[in-house]
């Protein structure tokens, strides 16, 4: 699995890149520019991301912004795998609004809070079809 990390804080970047590099490769952008980035390289190349973990809130363009553009280059791709991309926002917001916007607005599959709990991202990745059981059992 080919996974996205984009979050400015580094220390969020690292734990999910431990917690997530048992299931794959994990690339990390530092804003939604850099995520809207490096995902037009992957389909470029023709391997596009199986799950991107975008923060809400990040400098330069926000993660509704390029999950927005992201989503819409999903969609729109032909590259193989494309369709098979899956966004889940991460936010400190834990409010109906962004959840709304995240989802509904923007295209996100799924919408986590911090500080995260890895049971949640879990049931998550289970319900995207990304992983078949828990993180025990890898």
């Amino acid at each position: 699995m080919r996974i996205l990390i984009v979050d400015d804080e580094k220390i969020i970047q690292k734990f999910l890149a431990g917690v997530l590099s048992r299931y794959g490769t994990c690339d990390q952008a530092w804003n939604g520019q850099e995520a809207v980035e490096l995902y037009e390289l992957s389909l470029a190349a023709g391997t596009p991301y199986n799950l991107i973990i975008m923060d809400i809130m990040m400098p330069v363009m926000s993660g509704l912004d390029a999950t927005r553009i992201i989503t819409t280059m999903r969609d729109t791709s032909e590259v193989p795998g494309a369709e098979n991309t899956h966004v889940v926002m991460l936010s400190c917001l834990d409010d109906p609004k962004h959840l709304t916007e995240a989802q509904f607005d923007a295209g996100a599959d799924a919408y986590l809070t911090k500080p995260l709990e890895i049971e949640r991202l879990e049931e998550a990745l289970v319900g995207l079809g990304l992983i078949e059981g828990g993180f025990e059992d890898a």
